[in-house]
């Protein structure tokens, strides 16, 4: 299962396929035996919205059955519109300690609603700001440091794969484009 906000969506894809078609590939191209990835994602979720879904009966069905359940979420908190850019820049660790609890708490949800792996995926910086690449190793690294004796979470980092520019969506210049979801989607099969 794949949740959370535009990044697990797969949003800016060119050839218009999700995160999840991606990882379900992968999975594919590795040989490993898998049912369809499902996409519970929804652009521009917050860690609010996030918890909305995974409280649906619909989404507590697929829970249930999951194996691994992959989720993209926080940036939208961080970043997402000019009150939470703002308050990220002038009280960034307040604002990150904000967002990390509201992903804990999401992760201990769904520790408890499934027997899942959980693959929580890091930020990227789509502007090659000097300064969001500082926030972005730190929230990284705060993940790592939340999750790291929790043996059913794993923190994938996906900063790096956007030093080429060319791993940038050409439909928005922001979103992974479809040759960085499908790097993406290989760190996550091969993680598994």
């Amino acid at each position: 299962m794949v949740a959370g906000d535009s990044l697990a969506h797969g949003a800016g894809d060119e050839a218009g396929r999700t995160l999840a078609q991606h990882v379900d590939e992968e999975l594919a191209r590795l040989g490993l035996a898998h049912d369809a990835v499902i996409d519970l994602a929804v652009n521009g979720s917050r860690t609010a919205d996030v918890e909305r879904v995974i409280g649906t009966p619909a989404a507590r069905a697929v829970l249930q059955r999951a194996d691994v359940i992959v989720m993209s979420i926080g940036g939208n908190d961080l970043y997402g519109d000019p009150l939470a850019r703002a308050l990220s820049r002038a009280l960034p660790g307040m604002m990150m300690r904000a967002v990390e609890s509201r992903v804990a708490r999401i992760v201990r949800h769904l520790e408890r609603q499934s027997d899942a792996r959980i693959v929580l995926l890091s930020l990227y910086d789509p502007y090659r700001n000097p300064l969001l690449d500082s926030d972005v190793n730190v929230w990284t690294a705060r993940l790592f440091e939340r999750f790291h004796e929790d043996r059913r979470v794993q923190v994938i980092t996906i900063a790096d794969l956007f030093i080429a520019r060319d791993r940038l969506s050409a439909i928005d210049h922001f979103h992974p484009g479809a040759i960085a979801n499908a790097c993406i989607a290989r760190r996550i099969a091969e993680a598994l």
